[in-house]
């Protein structure tokens, strides 16, 4: 049960800051106002609930860090789908260049399709590699929450 509790966490965070982003850039700022708003009260609220309540007794140290990585892997997986879908924009794996992360996933990726060897198994666009890759990241991200407990 404590794993799904951190997995339900986790993706709702991810998906109240890709609603909020995307909201943004529509330029329905009050809404995702709203949507940040939701988010930091959620954060603000995991965090006072799991360190009064249940970090003292239940969660060590190595399955912290398996939990921020099974975050950060799930919003690698979800955060662009879901933004782009907010967005409007439905090529939904399209990554921005403006943040550190996008400029060096998208150099990342760009080698990987067209430097590598794996260039030359991939025969169609690098949105595949990338939905692929993401579908993965989606996988392995609950599977570290499992193994987490």
């Amino acid at each position: 049960m404590e794993k799904w509790i951190f997995a339900g966490l986790f993706i709702s965070l991810i998906v109240l800051d890709a609603v909020g982003d995307g909201l943004r850039d529509r330029r329905f700022k009050t809404v995702a106002g709203i949507f940040e708003t939701l988010l930091l009260t959620l954060l603000l609220g995991s965090m006072l609930f799991f360190q009064t309540l249940y970090w003292p007794v239940t969660l060590w140290p190595d399955q912290f860090w398996l939990l921020i990585l099974a975050y950060a892997v799930l919003r690698y997986s979800l955060f662009d789908v879901i933004y782009n879908l907010v967005k409007g924009n439905f090529y939904l794996f399209t990554i921005g260049n403006i943040k550190l992360f996008d400029r060096v996933h998208n150099k990342i990726i760009n080698w990987l399709v067209n430097k590598s060897w794996i260039g030359e198994i991939i025969l169609p666009p690098k949105d595949i590699f990338v939905f692929v890759l993401k579908g993965l990241a989606l996988v392995l991200g609950f599977l570290l929450i499992k193994w987490s407990f």
